[in-house]
């Protein structure tokens, strides 16, 4: 099934431009099952895998993508072993989890991408120690995020 959402990347009906190659495939049923399925897309950039029913292991697939530097994956069942896994995309930049289900022990790997610039982590279950923490280890980073309070 990715293969075939991917078929027509590059060739316009997948939203391309010539400096900032982007995939769209939110909300297209993909699991992690299906990652391993994605094609290496020499010149992709940004991909968006909104509402899909990503949860871990899967994302490792995505190191295969050799120019891929903008990642956005909301979803509430994302877990803590995604952002595991999310940590050994080191070249990432720009990283959106809003809407995700990471705590603040999910929260502490994302320290490793250390050429992260933007950071979205709005409406997650991180608390503000954890931010601050977070911060702390990536201090060029913007972090968006709004939530809860210690306890």
């Amino acid at each position: 099934m990715i293969r075939q959402l991917c078929s027509s990347y590059g060739r316009g009906s997948a939203t391309t431009s010539v400096s900032h190659p982007e995939l769209t495939l939110a909300n297209a049923g993909l699991n992690d099952a299906s990652l391993a399925n994605l094609p290496k897309l020499n010149t992709l950039q940004r991909l968006v895998l909104d509402g899909n029913a990503i949860r871990g292991h899967g994302l490792t697939h995505l190191c295969l993508q050799p120019q891929l530097i903008d990642l956005s994956l909301s979803h509430p069942n994302l877990t803590n072993l995604s952002a595991e896994n999310l940590a050994e995309l080191k070249p990432l930049k720009r990283l959106s989890l809003a809407g995700s289900g990471l705590t603040n022990a999910g929260i502490k790997h994302l320290a490793n991408l250390t050429n992260l610039e933007s950071l979205d982590l709005r409406r997650t279950k991180a608390t503000a120690a954890a931010i601050d923490e977070l911060k702390a280890a990536l201090p060029e980073c913007k972090i968006q995020w709004e939530g809860l309070k210690d306890k």
